[in-house]
């Protein structure tokens, strides 16, 4: 393992590629499988977006494990510690100058805490700069800036609570479905609740919340699958079944997906990091 300085701090691990703008330092970097870091601090605040294997970060009291194309945002001077997955890992970090926060922060006070990036439009831009990154390396610096902007922006209008115009009775849909998410529901069945067709519920649903109605059940379900597996020792097969997927095989292709692990690799992340 190497250190190599950048114009913002120093970063551990096999430094693969980096490039250098005004507010934004981007560096890629391997590490080997089970590596750990002890606890250490940065100067500069940094998005840390996974490319490949498993990362995890624990801060007091906070844990976040992330797969690929799962992005994380860690605030300056904040100690952490850090445990690299069984695989291996690679992830692109993005180091964001003083001058760049604060100008994000004259618009909402927001990144100011650990937090892992989650939503479907914020996704959506997480995989964007992984895809930027890795294959089209020229003008990359200046594509991933901006889409640092659009994450900030969507974080803004998410601090800012729901537009004016959001109907009420998508509150009702959210509660129903968070209340029901493990259950076989059919857009039909939801739109019959609240007394609107399905096709334009599935529109409303998805120009105010970011994601299909279908997208936010399965993460429903992960997220319930993730709290399983992290405070429980049940039974995969009984896991996907009480999360509402119709067979462990497709539980687990589900989880990968969404996480980057399969729920056994996030079990037994979950037990190193505590």
């Amino acid at each position: 393992m190497v250190e190599e300085r950048t114009k913002f701090a120093i970063i551990q691990g096999d430094v693969q590629r980096k490039a250098e703008a005004a507010d934004v330092v981007m560096t890629e970097t391997r590490y080997n499988p089970n590596t750990r870091l002890g606890p250490h601090t940065h100067k500069q605040g940094c998005f840390g977006f996974i490319l490949q294997g498993e990362y995890s970060e624990a801060f007091r009291p906070l844990e976040f494990v992330c797969g690929p194309r799962m992005a994380v945002f860690r605030p300056p001077l904040i100690e952490h510690r850090n445990a690299i997955g069984e695989q291996g890992a690679r992830a692109l970090f993005v180091e964001v100058s003083d001058r760049w926060l604060n100008h994000v922060r004259e618009y909402s006070p927001i990144l100011v805490q650990p937090t892992v990036l989650q939503s479907g439009h914020i996704n959506a831009l997480a995989k964007a700069v992984c895809r930027q990154w890795t294959e089209n390396p020229c003008g990359a610096q200046l594509a991933i800036e901006g889409f640092l902007y659009e994450i900030a922006a969507e974080l803004c209008r998410q601090e800012a609570g729901p537009p004016e115009r959001r109907p009420k009775w998508l509150d009702n849909v959210l509660e129903l479905m968070r209340a029901r998410f493990n259950e076989p529901l059919r857009a039909s069945d939801i739109a019959r609740e609240v007394g609107f067709h399905p096709v334009h519920v599935a529109r409303v649903f998805r120009h105010n919340c970011g994601m299909t109605m279908v997208d936010f059940i399965r993460q429903l379900r992960v997220d319930f699958a993730r709290e399983r597996l992290q405070s429980s020792d049940t039974p995969l097969v009984d896991i996907a079944l009480s999360a509402g997927f119709p067979s462990q095989a497709y539980f687990s292709t589900t989880f990968k997906q969404e996480t980057g692990f399969t729920p056994g690799q996030y079990r037994r992340t979950c037990r190193r990091v505590r």
